[in-house]
């Protein structure tokens, strides 16, 4: 899964892109409420495909193919 900020571009460090980051600001206490939400749910989303990466066992592990 791509990290992506919440208007769509594709970022490789932080939660907003540099535009999204101009105007928000780097302060999450400023941020408005929707604006931590689809950051906090983004986040919640990475979290959950790492670890279904980590434990999750394919078909070829299990020797089913």
């Amino acid at each position: 899964m791509r990290k992506t900020c919440v208007c769509g571009k594709c970022i490789t460090r932080g939660d907003l892109c540099n535009i999204c980051l101009n105007i928000y600001g780097a302060n999450r206490a400023e941020w408005p409420e929707w604006l931590k939400f689809l950051v906090n749910d983004m986040r919640k989303e990475l979290r959950r495909e790492r670890r279904i990466d980590e434990h999750e066992i394919s078909f070829t592990d299990l020797g089913v193919y």
